[in-house]
């Protein structure tokens, strides 16, 4: 969502749009802190999640146009990843919905006001994956260029000798300016390294600036879903990661320390359990 609202000129890294706790024009669409976080600009608004802003951005860009940028970003279809099963997952956009409705799957054809703005938060029939959110991270943080994640990188005989080797390989690119990129970055970076982020007490003390997002995704069937993706090191990129808890609850307390022990691992750091 960010990524569209800046390239499509809906917003600026300076616009700032006032969170009451609710957005103005659907109060009942309330943001995850009851009293609102004030005037936020882009950057900020990811840094604490804040809801209302997304609604406005939402508003703005409609649910065609968000999709658009998620396919983009290769969200609605496979990754591509050399495992069995793997989900295409779902973008709601005009043309889905109207089949869904012919399906009997959702009440109405047209994709209703509020809708617009609540698919800006991922919800209303978004369905997305672990693989496919850790290769939209991975291209935030590649600068737009996607690759095919893949689980091995060689295959070798009994004697070490090498059967086989896998070329990384690109997938995708997004197509956006750079400072759209670089912009939502630092949003990111926000969340784990500056107070107020989401995810700060997590990331406040390790050595490596790392970036990332938290999430909690409604669940009708039980408690949320806790959600962080993230990748660092934040200036030069090595690794992505995306962690999903099942019925966890929330991203910041449930995800974000799952993903915290990947990365004190993955950079070993000193005194972290490396198990």
């Amino acid at each position: 969502t960010a990524i569209a609202a800046l390239a499509e000129g809906k917003t600026t890294a300076s616009e700032e749009f006032f969170d009451p706790g609710y957005h103005p024009s659907v109060k009942s669409l309330p943001c995850n802190k009851r009293d609102g976080h004030g005037a936020v600009n882009i950057v900020e608004a990811l840094q604490v999640s804040c809801n209302t802003y997304f609604y406005e951005m939402g508003r703005r860009l409609g649910m065609d146009t968000m999709a658009k940028y998620a396919r983009l970003l290769g969200l609605g279809e496979k990754t591509g990843v050399d495992l069995f099963y793997e989900s295409y997952g779902t973008v709601p956009d005009s043309e889905w919905k109207r089949t869904a409705y012919a399906e009997g799957r959702v009440a109405e054809p047209e994709i209703l006001y509020a809708e617009n703005m609540m698919a800006a938060m991922g919800q209303v029939f978004h369905l997305d994956t672990p693989i496919q959110m850790v290769s939209v991270v991975q291209a935030i943080a590649n600068d737009g260029v996607r690759m095919r994640p893949q689980i091995a990188d060689k295959v070798l005989d009994p004697q070490g000798n090498i059967v086989q080797e896998f070329a990384p390989e690109v997938i995708g690119t997004l197509g956006v300016d750079a400072s759209v990129l670089e912009i939502v970055r630092q949003g990111m970076y926000g969340v784990t390294s500056l107070p107020g982020g989401t995810a700060y007490w997590t990331f406040s003390d390790l050595p490596v600036k790392v970036a990332g997002k938290t999430g909690t995704a409604e669940n009708p069937l039980g408690e949320n879903h806790a959600w962080f993706v993230g990748f660092g090191p934040f200036e030069n990129p090595e690794i992505a990661i995306a962690v999903i808890v099942d019925q966890g609850g929330g991203g910041s307390a449930v995800a974000a320390p799952v993903a915290r022990a990947i990365f004190d691992r993955y950079f070993k750091v000193e005194g972290a359990e490396q198990t």
